[in-house]
Parts: structure tokens; C-alpha cells; sequence
């Protein structure tokens, strides 16, 4: 009974991050609305481990290995020594611990609580999801909206572009699995392209490219071929996004796009337009240079939620560097907050987890882990391209790290099904 409420709960929260945004645009916006399912995540994880200490189910070790919990707990040691070192507010460092643990906490609790036929409605939900997306997105273009105002239903076309990339990702890993058609898969990649156009997400430009790439190189055999998929994948690509780009913006905006110069012009120019502002390309180098500029705070940080801009828990650091911008960017963000030894070991998670997903990956000849594990593997080799590209990974991840547990769960469930098969052949 405890297990479905939790069900129920984990998948009213993954329709919240969706729908909750557009809810606020067309009646009422306020911050409290934001902790909803950060609050729901808690509660879910609290019932979750109290049923699990009176009746152990699964364990997240044999998947996730060790490592992981032991990061997190030296990274949450070390942020409650930097708390009391620079004595700051005590609901700012709680806003803080809020935002760095629901990630693992939605991930576990998808983990502990999950059934095939969950990860079944997951999937869809997140495909209908997306088409619903592309469907506003189309909508929004013809009132004329462009770039940041085009974002379907999410808060900002950053998390529009990881709806969009779960999806794509989802989807490729289905066409090579034979689980849907190419047309299906070939709409679904020009509804990524749509976005990426009207939108103006300019990276999903060459990350999307890279990440069929990646689908095509973990879910078929390696061999030279994939060198001429790739090459040819981007002399293809690359001509019919001009050409498209030509219809809705110009000319001169489908040459610049790809043009050198205007590359590095536009991942160098204040992010803000304001001067002393940062962007993706200078962020960490400002960071080092006006922020952190004693030993202490450059290894430490001034302390996890210090850097908030809570309406509610705003401090002193954010009145101090608001000039810079410094949130739109995880480097820097998590670099304020943390310092160098915070965010090496916050990155490290990400890594092990990478390194997790691929070792099962490498030791399994089952077509269905090899799909979730590859799934996992790009996903979080995507995440080290968006920690630079905004402030997602850091601030506002969780429609990721529901697909990582799922991806976590999916696999622990085909490893229990190939295990009672051998066990029942013996």
C-alpha cells in the first residue's frame, strides 16, 4: 500500500515539472510553488526508508557502487564546516542542502519504489510529453515568439532542450532496440530541430548530432563505419539546419550560425549584455579572478546556498556579484558556493555514475541493460556539455535524474529477471 502512494506521488511530481510553468504563466506565480515537489521528494524518500529498514527490497549499491553515497556525504561534511566557518544564513545553507539532495533522493526513490510496467508509463509520459512540447512550441512560433520566450510548457528553454534531449534519447535507443520505426524516430528528431530553431538553442545544434552518434556506437557493433555515419551525418545536418534557418530568420543568420568567428563572439560576450557580466566561455576565469579571491573561498566556496537568488534567502554574496550573472552558469554557481574541492567532488558523482553505467554496460550481452546502461552513459556525458552550457546540472536537474532512476531501476529488474531465469534452468 505505502509502495503505490509513493508510485503515485513520484509520477504526480514528474507531471508537475512539466505542466507546473505554463500553470504559472496563465494564473498565478508563486515561489512557494517551487518546492512542491521538492518537499514531495523528501516525503517520498522518508517513507521509503522507513520501509526499507523494516523490509529490504533493493540495494542501490550493487548498481551505483559505494563511491557515490560516500561523495555525497563528504561533500554535505564538508558544506556544513564552510556554513559554520563563514556564518551565514542558516536558510540559505538549508535552501542549499534542499537543492543538492533531491537529486539523489528522486533518483533512489524511483530506484526503490518502481515496477516494469512504471518505467513502461515513464517513457511515455516523457514522449507525450515532448510532442505536447513541440506542439506549444509550434504555437508560441506563430505569435512570435523566438528564443528564450519559446519554451512549450518548461520554466525556460533550457529545460525545454532536456525534455527534448531525454526524449531524443529515448527514442534512439528505441530504433536501434527495433522497439519503433524510423519515421517515428525521424519525427521526433525534427521536432529537436524545430526547438532548436525556434528557440535559438544553438548548442542543440552539435550536441544533438553527437549524441545519435553515441546512441549508434552503444547500441551497434563498433566498426569503421560509424566514422563515415558521423561525417556524413554532419555534412547532411548541417546544410538542411541553414536551409530551414534561412526560411525563418534569414539569410544572414544561417551563415553565422556556423561561422567561426561568430561562435566564439557570441560564447564570449557578456551573457547579460551588462558590463563585468559573465558567459559560458569566462565563467569559471571570472569566478577564480573577482569572486573567490582568497585561498579559502577558492577551495571552499562561501557555502552551499550562499549563492542563492531565492527571493526568500537571497544573501550577501548574490547582492555583492549579481552584476556578473554568475547563476546562469553551473561552473560558476557551484564554484561560489562550493570552491574547487565542493565541485570536483559534486562532479565526481556524475563521473562514478558514468563509469558505473558503462562497466555493466561492458560486462552484459543482454540487449536490454546495454539499452539503459547506454542510455545512462550518454546522459551523463551530455551533463558535463550542460554544465557548461547553463545552470541546469547544478540548479534545476531533476527531469534528468528521473532518468536516471529509471535507468537504474529498468536495469536492477532485467538483471532479477536473467537471474531467475539461470537460477530456474539450473
Amino acid at each position: 500500500m505505502l509502495m503505490e502512494r509513493n508510485r503515485k506521488i513520484l509520477f504526480f511530481i514528474l507531471y508537475y515539472l512539466i505542466w507546473i510553468s505554463i500553470f504559472q504563466r496563465m494564473f498565478f506565480s508563486f515561489e512557494i510553488l517551487v518546492f512542491v515537489p521538492d518537499l514531495l521528494i523528501f516525503y517520498v524518500s522518508y517513507c521509503t526508508y522507513k520501509e526499507q529498514r523494516r523490509n529490504a527490497r533493493r540495494n542501490i549499491k550493487a548498481i551505483v557502487g559505494r563511491y557515490i553515497t560516500n561523495l555525497m556525504t563528504l561533500l554535505l561534511i564538508i558544506t556544513l564546516m564552510v556554513y559554520f566557518m563563514n556564518q551565514y544564513s542558516l536558510f540559505s545553507y538549508i535552501w542549499g542542502i534542499r537543492m543538492i539532495v533531491r537529486y539523489p533522493f528522486l533518483a533512489w526513490s524511483i530506484y526503490m519504489n518502481s515496477q516494469t510496467q512504471d518505467i513502461i508509463k515513464y517513457k511515455r509520459i516523457i514522449i507525450n510529453a515532448f510532442f505536447i512540447n513541440v506542439g506549444f512550441c509550434i504555437l508560441q512560433f506563430f505569435t512570435g515568439a523566438r528564443g528564450d520566450l519559446m519554451r512549450g510548457t518548461m520554466d525556460c528553454n533550457g529545460t525545454l532542450m532536456m525534455l527534448a534531449l531525454i526524449a531524443y534519447l529515448l527514442s534512439i535507443g528505441d530504433y536501434f532496440h527495433g522497439n519503433i520505426s524510423g519515421l517515428k524516430l525521424l519525427v521526433v528528431v525534427g521536432g529537436c530541430l524545430f526547438i532548436a530553431l525556434g528557440a535559438e538553442i544553438k548548442m542543440m545544434y552539435f550536441l544533438f548530432p553527437l549524441v545519435l552518434y553515441g546512441g549508434y556506437v552503444l547500441f551497434r557493433k563498433f566498426d569503421l563505419r560509424h566514422v563515415f555515419v558521423l561525417v556524413l551525418a554532419f555534412f547532411l545536418l548541417i546544410p538542411s539546419m541553414q536551409f530551414f534557418m534561412e526560411k525563418m530568420y534569414g539569410r544572414e543568420y544561417a551563415e553565422q550560425v556556423f561561422d567561426a568567428d561568430y561562435i566564439e563572439e557570441e560564447t564570449t560576450h557578456a551573457y547579460s549584455g551588462t558590463e563585468g557580466g559573465m558567459n559560458r566561455s569566462t565563467a569559471i576565469n571570472i569566478t577564480n579572478k573577482e569572486i573567490l579571491t582568497d585561498r579559502f573561498h577558492f577551495l571552499f566556496g562561501y557555502g552551499l546556498g550562499s549563492g542563492t537568488i531565492s527571493d526568500s534567502f537571497k544573501s550577501s554574496v548574490f547582492d555583492r556579484y549579481k552584476y556578473t550573472y554568475y547563476w546562469n552558469f553551473s561552473t560558476s554557481y557551484s564554484l561560489i558556493e562550493l570552491g574547487w574541492v565542493g565541485t570536483i567532488i559534486f562532479m565526481m558523482c556524475y563521473i562514478v555514475m558514468l563509469f558505473r553505467f558503462f562497466k555493466i554496460y561492458v560486462k552484459t550481452d543482454d540487449k536490454e541493460i546495454k539499452y539503459w546502461t547506454g542510455i545512462g552513459v550518454i546522459a551523463i556525458a551530455s551533463t558535463f556539455i550542460y554544465y557548461w552550457y547553463n545552470d541546469n546540472p547544478y540548479y534545476k536537474y531533476l527531469p534528468m535524474f528521473f532518468l536516471f532512476g529509471i535507468c537504474l531501476v529498468a536495469i536492477e529488474l532485467r538483471q532479477n529477471v536473467l537471474l531467475s531465469k539461470t537460477n530456474g534452468e539450473e
